[in-house]
């Protein structure tokens, strides 16, 4: 459980109120504005199913069987058994559901007339964010203020054994101890996959759904004239102020009431027209008036939070309403509250929307609201920052849609603010170190999220930069152990960032999906890493030769040497441009074609055959061959992007491709003649090879042996000399220096030749 605030016993009380207000879950002293089917007796509770489940009248005498639609009141006990669930339906709206051998009392406060459960044991799933109302669930050592939320809760003899929040958000106190969990806090593994979990949130959305019909077919036009008419005479004949303001109130009140009316049958225009008649009302009320306007505002406003946009446009009566309170002449009474309040419901709009359009608008009026009201005194929101900084954190890990960069700078100025505020050099690093690990986790969300497809790279890599270069500014100021560790850990995911910053990789040769694409990206980072290394074994080069780009020549001469290895012969170049060059003219299999040449990556583009026909991705040279030899028929799938290069024609990997043109390359600087088809690559690891059949010249006649290399790629070793009656070994512990492989070959032929013309001629004189 994350503890967000530690108070003493001294102001436990008075705290534990003001962090409710900050979670943004007041009624604003509008309680006695809600409407209930109960108002007229506001103690009355029903239990929604009844049969098998007992309950104890005023918590004494023995447990009896419930009727149905049991009605309960203060001190009564309801109990289930093994294998019996139960639903308690309050008058306020709060809906409470008892899990199988659970037992809760019923509490009720005349003092505020508000109403609570303790809970014996067992576990309740408590919805109070349905009809915006709240609720007290006590335990034998601790309790919960849900307000506009839900909230999973299992107790035993000893005490809470688990806190779950599937909407809003809820406070715990303990011991005066006082913790905020909101909506993705301390949720266990399978908490969601449980059937109570799943059955709570089906019959919630049930609920929700009953509650906005029931609502829209209880909205009903005014029938109020407040155009000219009535209201002209009405203002033309009283000079009594008090009454005037009562007229303007329910003049206001009917315009309201008529914009959920039109909304609720989708006339938006002239839903419009009087909210925007409302607003003209309101600015004629004296200051004295303005804050029974608001609580009229936040009452309605109350009444329709809960509705979403599949309630169709009656969900908009909330945003109008809303307006009217932050623009209208009531706003300038906001407290601190108020504004977090408005504000946070646009972030639950936000998480619970339900296209990505939709909830992208909901945040971005949330972020715009929570700039416009934290900047003014940061100093009095540091505690609301902190709670929804970790609103926004648990949203962003299930929210793919969410990953803007806007987003993240507003984010991070957030932690800013909760930084500077705290005191203490101590529990600042301990803060910091925090946000740390939250973009370290962001990034593997996001990561998920590219290889899923739910965001392009291009927009990823944007997020991304930004979450490694703000994480970066934080482990700079840490200690150097600490620094390293988050360093590390930064570290692992430089392929990943590196991968959506090349555009290369945005193209479907790669593969079909982000995930194809980010594999063969890997795949290629790491033979282009081992290829660095052979080459520089074979060839005695460095990996990635450092080149002087003012000096072309040099360049080309490089470009030039490197593409013989794929048999390409160059006959022009153009210009050179940082890593770029130009191919005018090259020849591959006596096919002219054109090319751009990517020199750190060894990759060709703009390639045009035969100067008309071009080809729309990048590719390895060591396949170029397959594009300009293909059929026509291949070639305009390729040109049409519908299918990638082939690239399982090709039987070895690029990389032993491109290693054995480096060993031919290698044995051609001691006059041995091969291909790379000669070439076997017993081991990249080892850097280990067989050579079959390569020709040594002799004035008399043509030699060919088999030999192994490898690394330091100096010596021949395991030399086999081809002749008519088999192969006959030069030995098996023998090494030779590459530059005395043919002359040693010779030798060894030649005494082996006349040897065997002595035997020969000894042998016939004998005879």
């Amino acid at each position: 459980m994350n503890k967000i605030l530690r108070i003493s016993a001294s102001v436990a009380v008075s705290l534990a109120i003001l962090v409710l207000n900050i979670v943004g879950f007041r009624y604003f002293a509008l309680a006695d504005n809600k409407v209930s089917d109960y108002e007229n007796n506001p103690r009355i509770i029903v239990i929604g199913e009844a049969g098998v489940v007992d309950y104890k009248k005023g918590g004494e005498g023995d447990f009896v069987k419930v009727a149905s639609n049991q009605i309960l009141f203060e001190n009564d006990i309801i109990k289930t058994g093994e294998s019996v669930d139960a639903s308690i339906s309050f008058a306020t709206g709060a809906i409470v559901r008892l899990n199988v051998s659970t037992e809760v009392q019923i509490k009720y406060s005349a003092d505020d007339e508000k109403y609570s459960i303790k809970l014996n044991f067992g576990g309740v799933w408590v919805n109070t964010l349905i009809a915006s109302s709240e609720m007290f669930v006590y335990f034998p050592d601790s309790e919960i203020h849900a307000i506009d939320s839900v909230v999973d809760v299992s107790v035993n003899e000893i005490g809470v054994t688990y806190i779950g929040v599937n909407g809003g958000a809820v406070l715990i106190g303990k011991n005066n101890e006082y913790t905020f969990i909101s909506q993705g806090d301390n949720v266990e593994k399978n908490w969601l996959e449980s059937e109570w979990v799943k059955s709570n949130i089906q019959k919630d959305s049930y609920s929700r759904d009953s509650y906005a019909q029931s609502l829209k077919e209880k909205v009903q036009k005014s029938g109020v004239s407040y155009n000219g008419g009535t209201y002209g005479l009405y203002s033309a004949l009283t000079f009594n102020q008090e009454k005037l303001s009562k007229y303007y109130l329910s003049t206001i009140s009917a315009l309201i009431d008529d914009g959920a009316y039109y909304l609720s049958v989708d006339d938006r225009k002239s839903a419009d027209d009087v909210f925007v008649s409302a607003l003209e009302q309101a600015r004629s009320l004296n200051e004295s008036d303005l804050p029974v306007f608001q609580s009229l505002l936040f009452s309605k406003f109350n009444k329709f939070k809960s509705l979403v946009p599949k309630d169709g446009n009656i969900h908009l009566v909330r945003e109008k309403i809303k307006e009217l309170i932050l623009i209208g002449p009531a706003s300038s009474l906001l407290t601190v509250d108020e504004k977090i309040h408005l504000a946070r419901t646009y972030l639950y709009d936000a998480l619970n929307a339900n296209t990505t359009k939709e909830s992208v608008a909901f945040m971005d009026a949330y972020f715009g609201n929570l700039l416009k009201f934290t900047k003014s005194n940061k100093s009095n929101f540091v505690q609301y920052v902190s709670d929804d900084n970790r609103i926004i954190y648990n949203a962003f890990l299930v929210h793919p849609e969410f990953y803007k960069k806007s987003y993240f700078d507003t984010k991070s100025e957030l932690e800013k603010v909760l930084i500077l505020a705290v005191e203490g050099t101590s529990k600042r690093s301990e803060i910091e170190q925090k946000i740390i690990g939250e973009k370290l986790e962001l990034l593997r969300r996001l990561k998920e999220f590219v290889v899923q497809d739910k965001i392009s790279t291009r927009d990823a890599f944007v997020v991304a930069d930004f979450l490694k270069n703000d994480a970066n500014v934080y482990i700079s100021s840490l200690p150097n152990e600490l620094e390293k560790n988050f360093t590390d850990e930064l570290n692992k995911y430089s392929d990943f960032i590196a991968f959506l910053n090349d555009k290369r990789y945005e193209s479907s040769v790669y593969g079909v999906t982000a995930g194809d694409r980010f594999i063969s990206y890997i795949n290629s980072e790491r033979d282009k890493k081992q290829l660095d290394s052979l080459q520089k074994s074979i060839l005695g080069e460095k990996a990635a030769p450092d080149v002087d780009n003012d000096n072309a020549e040099e360049i080309k001469k490089n470009v030039s040497k490197k593409l013989e290895l794929y048999n390409i012969k160059v006959e022009e170049f153009g210009d050179v441009s940082g890593k770029y060059i130009t191919i005018v003219k090259a020849v591959l299999d006596n096919v002219p074609f054109s090319a751009k040449y990517d020199i750190d990556y060894n990759m060709m583009s703009n390639i045009v055959v035969d100067g008309d026909r071009k080809y729309l991705f990048e590719i390895k040279p060591e396949k170029l061959n397959i594009v300009i030899n293909m059929d026509d028929s291949k070639k305009a799938m390729i040109l049409s992007g519908d299918q990638p290069v082939e690239a399982e024609k090709v039987k070895q990997s690029a990389v032993e491709e491109e290693v054995k043109r480096l060993v031919v390359s290698k044995l051609k600087e001691f006059n041995m003649s091969l291909s790379s088809s000669q070439v076997t690559v017993v081991s990249l690891v080892d850097k280990s090879f067989t050579i079959s059949n390569v020709e040594i010249s002799d004035k008399k006649q043509k030699i060919f042996i088999n030999f192994s290399l490898k690394d330091p790629f100096t010596e021949a070793s395991n030399i086999e000399i081809k002749t008519a009656d088999g192969v006959m070994p030069l030995g098996e512990d023998k090494k030779v220096l590459l530059q005395n492989v043919a002359p040693t070959v010779i030798e060894f032929y030649n005494k082996a030749f006349y040897d065997k013309v002595d035997k020969f001629v000894e042998g016939n004189s004998k005879q």
